[in-house]
C-alpha cells in the first residue's frame, strides 16, 4: 500500500493528468525514477510506524488500566 500511495505521489508530480488503469504502466516504464521511489516509500513508511508508536504509548499511558 505504501509502495502504491510513493508511486502515485512521485508520478503525479511528473505528469499533470493520470488515469489509474495506465497507471501501473506508466510505473512499469518508469524505472529510472525507481530509487526516488523505493526511498520516498521506506520514508513514508518509517513516517507513519514512528507517529504510530508514539500515539500508542499515548494512548497506554493515558487509558490503560495498570
Amino acid at each position: 500500500m505504501f509502495f502504491i500511495i510513493a508511486n502515485m505521489m512521485v508520478t503525479q508530480t511528473r505528469m499533470n493528468k493520470i488515469s489509474f488503469p495506465s497507471f501501473y504502466i506508466i510505473v512499469v516504464q518508469d524505472l529510472d525514477m525507481l530509487l526516488v521511489k523505493i526511498v520516498s516509500s521506506i520514508v513514508l513508511i518509517l513516517l507513519f510506524w514512528v507517529a504510530g508508536t508514539k500515539l500508542l504509548k499515548k494512548y497506554i499511558q493515558t487509558y490503560a488500566i495498570a
